[in-house]
Parts: C-alpha cells; structure tokens; sequence
C-alpha cells in the first residue's frame, strides 16, 4: 500500500506552485500529475508521457508513465527516492515520438532515519 500518492494540478501555462515532498526511500508511490491549460481540463488520452528526474547528484533517472484523459501517473520508486535532496522532474508530453510539450517541477526528498529497512541505532551497534 503506497501512503504518499499525492495530486498536483499544473497548468501548461502557469506552471504549478504546490510544494509536496516524499520520504527518502519511499516505494511504490504514484505522483498523480493533472494536467490544464489555461484553467481548464485537457485531454491527453492520445498522448505519451516520459518523467526524467534529476536527482541531487545530478543522475538522471528516466520512467514511463501512464495517461487517463488529463492525468499523468508518475512512478515514485526508491530510485527516484534513493537521495535525499531536491530533485527536478521534468516530464515530457509526445505525440507518436515527438515532444509537444515539457514543463519542470521541483519537489524534496526528505532524509530518512532509516536506510532500507535498518536504523541507524542497527548500523552503529555493528
């Protein structure tokens, strides 16, 4: 069960300014992406979505996502959370293979206690 599936509304012409944040090693989760234009819905439903993440370290990690008339599906996997930091997700809307749009958002990843699966207390009692 993902508990940190959150709902961003972006505007293709205004952006988005909603701050929203996952938990470093979070899993599983869905950032849920609806898409308007110029306050309005739009369909998307003919479209393709690719998310590219710019981690803190300035790796960048590719997922394809999913569409359902005007919202985006962002997979949030531990490869997206593996650092703690700022990350950039830029997602690129395509028609066939060419991109119609992009648009940049920013969001945390905040510093977990736990390192996948164990506590700092396990680690340094080792």
């Amino acid at each position: 069960m993902a508990l940190r599936n959150i709902n961003v509304t972006v505007d293709l012409k205004r952006g988005t300014s909603q701050k929203f944040k996952y938990k470093q090693f979070d899993n599983g989760c869905i950032l849920n992406l609806f898409i308007r234009q110029n306050k309005r819905d739009i369909s998307l439903s003919n479209y393709k979505a690719v998310a590219n993440f710019k981690l803190p370290s300035g790796k960048i990690i590719e997922e394809d996502c999913t569409i359902n008339y005007n919202v985006i599906f962002v997979p949030i996997n531990k490869k997206v959370t593996n650092e703690d930091g700022k990350v950039s997700l830029e997602v690129q809307i395509l028609n066939s293979k060419q991109v119609v749009s992009t648009f940049t958002i920013f969001f945390d990843i905040e510093k977990s206690i736990v390192w996948e699966g164990e506590n700092e207390r396990n680690k340094l009692d080792d």
